[in-house]
């Protein structure tokens, strides 16, 4: 990637953002980039897939439309807009000649503004060594972009949903759930994985070698990376609110999570508690074995676990003594987690309805039995929802780094 012919000034920040089908709220985040206290330059990546339904195609164009009416210059693709102030420098791929093949998407999307991002860094136009990667339907908050107080590594800042239907309230319940039982059994990954809220230093960026170019759960990936080479903080200082809307930009994450739940009248279940419980034990073995007798003490636990062979090729490795519970979680890191969750949900615990789960859950802080969710219990569950968004707020501030 070769740095755009365009006249750049210098700005103290920069924040990437990949819009798809978010023309009617893009000009509230651009507000709120305005008013916040860093000279700014905003990467836009407008972008689609050939695959894309006519009506996303439409939406970009209009976004396209209505920024170029702005004072700009351009450089092929790439166009750098004074919006009232604000320089956005707008990566088009939102017409034909440039549109994303089938299955690419947001990922790809992450990926060309963060490198593009690391190269204007290296050029000192943007001064500020970290990228803030969020996204075009968020509200940002004043301190947004204040330094991190880690030196390398990624930022993870908070988030909420409004609007909140009760599909939405459930859904990010659901998220909560599962980052509030990582706490809980002291996993070396509990933190959220949301791609609205994460700040990464260029050069962990460059280490990792940027954001997986995948359709969905970019996020989640990049920071299985980046967890393993440098600190991940968990800020209680920063939260983000993200609008809460059915989506169909991923196959799944949020927007299709939340309408699942609606389609299914209301239904969410969440993985049984009991497998947390099971989860505690099994880390602290990793955490306090020896190399030999790892294996027997994790298969007490978990006799049927169908990845001890991979483990077993794991403690063959020449490793340092002083490395070798560390080899351990590199290996059992946030993506054999989740697999090892499943593996328990799949053959042992099934999951359980979330009123159940959470009144059930030790982690959870619910003194009363709650009802099954409907309209006529909204307002319960928005209450449930702040009690739960507070009890992980004060578990927040915490670093992480395998």
């Amino acid at each position: 990637m070769k740095l755009p012919s365009l006249p750049f000034t210098q700005y103290e920040r920069v924040i990437c953002i990949p819009t798809y089908q978010e023309f009617e709220f893009i000009s509230e985040v651009l507000q709120d980039i305005l008013r916040l206290p860093y000279k700014t330059l905003l990467l836009l990546n407008n972008n689609c897939r050939s695959d894309s339904s006519d009506a996303v195609k439409v939406d970009n164009d209009h976004l396209h439309n209505w920024l170029l009416n702005f004072s700009h210059h351009s450089d092929k693709n790439l166009h750098l807009i004074n919006w009232n102030g604000l320089h956005i420098l707008l990566m088009d791929r939102s017409h034909s000649d440039n549109w994303y093949p089938p299955h690419e998407g947001v990922g790809l999307a992450r990926d060309e503004l963060g490198h593009l991002a690391c190269l204007l860094i290296d050029k000192g136009i943007v001064t500020c060594p970290w990228m803030w990667c969020t996204d075009g339907d968020v509200r940002l908050p004043f301190n947004y972009l204040d330094h991190p107080s880690i030196k390398l590594g990624v930022e993870l800042m908070g988030y909420t949903h409004s609007p909140a239907p009760l599909e939405l309230i459930l859904y990010e319940i659901g998220l909560r759930y599962y980052t509030l039982g990582l706490q809980w059994v002291d996993s070396p990954i509990a933190f959220p994985t949301i791609g609205s809220c994460i700040a990464i230093h260029a050069q962990t960026f460059r280490t990792v070698y940027g954001f997986p170019k995948r359709q969905a759960a970019e996020d989640f990936y990049l920071l299985n990376k980046a967890v393993k080479v440098g600190p991940v903080q968990y800020s209680s200082t920063k939260t983000l609110t993200i609008r809460g809307r059915p989506s169909d930009r991923v196959p799944f994450g949020t927007g299709q999570g939340m309408r699942l739940i609606a389609e299914q009248n209301l239904t969410c279940e969440l993985y049984h508690p009991h497998i947390f419980t099971i989860l505690k034990d099994w880390l602290s073995v990793l955490n306090h074995a020896s190399d030999e007798d790892l294996l027997e003490q994790l298969r007490t636990i978990v006799p049927d676990y169908p990845y001890y062979s991979k483990i077993q090729k794991v403690l063959k490795q020449s490793c340092p003594v002083a490395q070798r519970i560390r080899r351990r979680f590199v290996f059992f890191d946030c993506f054999q987690t989740m697999r090892w969750i499943h593996h328990m949900r799949d053959t042992h615990y099934p999951s359980m309805p979330v009123e159940d789960a959470l009144y059930d859950a030790p982690f959870i802080d619910i003194k009363d039995k709650i009802q099954a969710p409907s309209e006529s219990t909204l307002d319960e569950w928005k209450t449930l929802q702040h009690q739960i968004y507070t009890q992980e707020l004060s578990a927040r501030d915490q670093l992480y780094k395998l």
